[in-house]
């Protein structure tokens, strides 16, 4: 969660400077609102997809994950919102990705 914080706070404060404001990575692609789209369209495209729709057979609640999800990517791009749910290893480990799972063939 320390890398986390870091990575996070870093990226709040490296935008682009304007007026004195600094712009985040979040300001500029349009907030929350960006951020809601891109996460709809990211679980429309996997849970529709034979490769990647297995992964989620089992979430009872995909409300609540694309919550989770919006979180992490808002924060991570400088948003206000605080990412509190597991880091990405922990959250992904029982479900055997690996990289050539990601591949396409």
């Amino acid at each position: 969660m320390i890398l986390f914080d870091s990575f996070r706070q870093e990226l709040a404060t490296t935008g682009r400077a304007w007026g004195g404001w600094t712009v985040t990575i979040y300001d500029s692609i349009g907030g929350v609102s960006s951020v809601r789209v891109v996460v709809d369209k990211f679980y429309g495209r996997v849970l529709n997809d034979p490769q990647w729709a297995h992964y989620f057979a089992g979430v009872a609640d995909i409300d609540k994950l694309k919550s989770h999800q919006r979180s992490f990517i808002a924060a991570a791009i400088g948003g206000p919102e605080i990412y509190q749910g597991r880091d990405m290893g922990a959250a992904h480990a029982t479900l055997g990705i690996t990289a050539r799972t990601s591949m396409r063939s």
